[in-house]
């Protein structure tokens, strides 16, 4: 397989080794698969999290289980895994470390981001170096913090300022950014490799909880962006599809604190029919929600 002109030596040497990973599981092998992370995740929890650093060896285990190319289609060699699984693995990990359950969870919505967002091109030219190289996704897409600006220059974008909470921005091969372009008062969105000349990627997440999300900021200085590798360009409104990412933000935030006896009720509540007259008796409903706690 070629490899795309834009990523730099990613594919050359994906973090040492750690791209000769598992193949991604499919089926029935995903369970045994995530059996065996969560075992080697739940041995250092504790200590994991009293240190709050970034969970270098940790993030290492989830790529090596080949689960980071669940979301990739087939047509661009992945396993094509559906999402309840995914949101079901999240649930899974985060039982034992919901910190690295929300960095895989994130991974995974910079993926759906690319294929919601970007055309045939994108896909083409983002994914399958995913597959070949293995690669682990952040983001810095705050679209509330508006610092980093970009502007257009001949055949693209220059990037340049700071994006705060960037999820999985640490120890990441590929970043989806959004940037605010003055001249039309809109955002522009793109990906690009984290090793790309001017990003800046910093270490200062100084948070109550959660301290391994690896959320703190991430700055650019003179970035330049092709125009391959813009998902949203300024001046264009989001498409439908595309607001689907949000959806999907919510889904993998609400799995990562979902008690697990919700999810039996979640599971009861799928054989319920419209014609059950408990799903439209308050007091019944409030009965059925209200003993989770």
């Amino acid at each position: 397989m070629a490899k795309a002109p834009l990523f730099h030596n990613i594919l050359d040497n994906p973090l040492g080794t750690s791209a000769s990973g598992m193949p991604p599981p499919i089926g029935p092998a995903i369970d045994a698969v995530v059996d065996d992370l969560v075992k080697k995740l739940a041995a250092n929890e504790a200590e994991c999290d009293r240190q709050g650093d970034h969970a270098a060896t940790e993030r290492e285990l989830i790529r090596a289980s080949g689960l980071l190319l669940l979301s990739i289609p087939r047509e661009h060699d992945g396993p094509e895994t559906d999402w309840s699984t995914i949101l079901g693995i999240g649930r899974r990990l985060a039982r034992v470390d919901s910190a690295l359950a929300h960095v895989f969870g994130f991974h995974h919505q910079q993926i759906a981001g690319v294929l919601l967002s970007g055309g045939p091109a994108q896909h083409a030219h983002f994914l399958p170096p995913t597959v070949e190289g293995n690669l682990f996704w952040g983001n810095a897409l705050n679209s509330l913090d508006r610092r980093a600006i970009v502007a257009e220059e001949p055949g693209g974008f220059r990037l340049d300022g700071v994006k705060s909470f960037s999820s999985g921005s640490i120890g990441s091969d590929m970043l989806t950014i959004s940037a605010w372009h003055r001249a039309s008062g809109t955002a522009l969105v793109a990906a690009l490799p984290t090793d790309t000349r001017g990003v800046t990627v910093n270490p200062d997440w100084d948070a109550f909880g959660q301290r391994q999300t690896d959320s703190g900021t991430v700055r650019f200085d003179h970035v330049r962006l092709e125009f391959l590798q813009v998902l949203q360009a300024p001046g264009f409104s989001p498409t439908p599809r595309s607001t689907l990412r949000t959806l999907f933000s919510q889904a993998i935030m609400a799995n990562l604190y979902l008690h697990p006896d919700a999810v039996d009720l979640v599971g009861n509540a799928k054989t319920c029919s419209l014609a059950d007259s408990t799903l439209f008796n308050e007091s019944a409903s409030n009965n059925r929600w209200g003993s989770i706690a």
